[in-house]
């Protein structure tokens, strides 16, 4: 839902001013689904709004569930007919997350991500961006399972940085307390690594979650990896880290996925701690590593071994840096990190 438009509506044809918080409380707080079953406004407005402002700028074309339910993922439409896709995960009995897309398409071409394969097509309002959320709720509702939505990560398709101005504006209405509500502590964003981007970010967010997809310990390998690190190699990006470690003195994610005998050794693992180590030092315990198993694409890279990946994190800890083997969700329907691809 555009909220200006809706609000700018709502001016143009003089309603009381309590008017749109009824509407937005019925829809995103209550799920509602429809006008027509918002009662506290008067039937000729619902006609006229269902024609001025739609509830939904996204389409659900189809919804997968994983085998042990904990994972949802939807392939949307949106109105020029381009195709995303968005998760909805359930990881512990009270939790649901949401996985959130910010552009059609990815332009980063990271090696191991089938997002990034599928080219860059055009970025995603911040309408577009809430809808997810939007949608999920509904979907929620209308199921008849809990309906309380804990956290946002900005993983899905897409690179936030490079679409700022529609991610920030996204922000502010999730946690526009009058809106969606989202305490900024609730979202993570993860960049693969737009210096630029980080600092704004800094300026901006104070409190939102920040993640780096890092993947590997030195130029030469992440260059191989991750082109962005041709344009910001790693010098730049720790310092964009220290900036965001000295404005906020909030904790940053790492991501750092496993892949068998590419990145995962325990020479790696090393370089890797000795990294951390020596640019970050006292403010080392606001680094957190976390270890992705890597999910398989349409790729020749294989997921390092369960045993390794637990090998990879002692020696972090050895380093005394915080680590951890995150759970994958949602592997089955192709719903996990870096699976994304727009396809039904």
């Amino acid at each position: 839902m555009d909220f200006q438009r809706l609000q700018q509506f709502l001016q143009d044809t003089g309603q009381p001013a309590y008017r749109f918080s009824q509407i937005v409380s019925d829809l995103v707080m209550n799920q509602t689904q429809r006008y027509d079953d918002i009662f506290t406004i008067p039937k000729s407005l619902r006609e006229e709004l269902v024609k001025a402002v739609p509830i939904l700028s996204v389409k659900p074309i189809a919804v997968q569930i994983s085998k042990n339910k904990d994972t949802y993922k939807a392939l949307l439409e949106l109105n020029d007919g381009k195709q995303i896709e968005t998760v909805l995960m359930h990881p512990t009995s009270e939790l649901w997350s949401v996985c959130l897309s910010c552009q059609v398409g990815c332009a980063m071409t990271c090696a191991f991500c089938a997002t990034g394969k599928m080219g860059l097509t055009r970025n995603l309002r911040a309408e577009e961006i809430c809808d997810q959320v939007l949608f999920w709720k509904h979907y929620l509702a209308q199921h008849k399972l809990s309906h309380r939505i804990s956290n946002l990560v900005f993983m899905g398709m897409g690179e936030p940085f490079a679409n700022w101005e529609n991610v920030s504006a996204s922000i502010i209405w999730l946690t526009d307390p009058k809106l969606y509500g989202f305490g900024q502590r609730h979202i993570s964003v993860s960049t693969s690594g737009l210096v630029p981007g980080i600092k704004q970010f800094a300026d901006t967010f104070s409190q939102v979650n920040l993640a780096i997809s890092l993947h590997a310990p030195n130029d030469t390998l992440r260059s191989q990896l991750m082109p962005i690190n041709k344009r910001y190699a790693l010098a730049e990006l720790i310092s964009a880290m220290k900036y965001y470690l000295a404005k906020t003195n909030r904790q940053i994610f790492i991501e750092y996925l496993l892949l068998h005998e590419v990145n995962d050794s325990d020479k790696q693992a090393v370089e890797l701690g000795n990294l951390l180590t020596d640019q970050f030092g006292d403010s080392k315990h606001l680094i957190h590593v976390n270890l992705i198993v890597y999910n398989q694409t349409d790729t020749d890279f294989k997921p390092a071994t369960k045993d390794q990946a637990e090998h990879f994190a002692a020696i972090l800890k050895e380093f005394r840096i915080s680590a951890s083997i995150r759970k994958s969700l949602g592997t089955d329907i192709a719903g996990a990190c870096g699976q994304l691809s727009a396809k039904n």
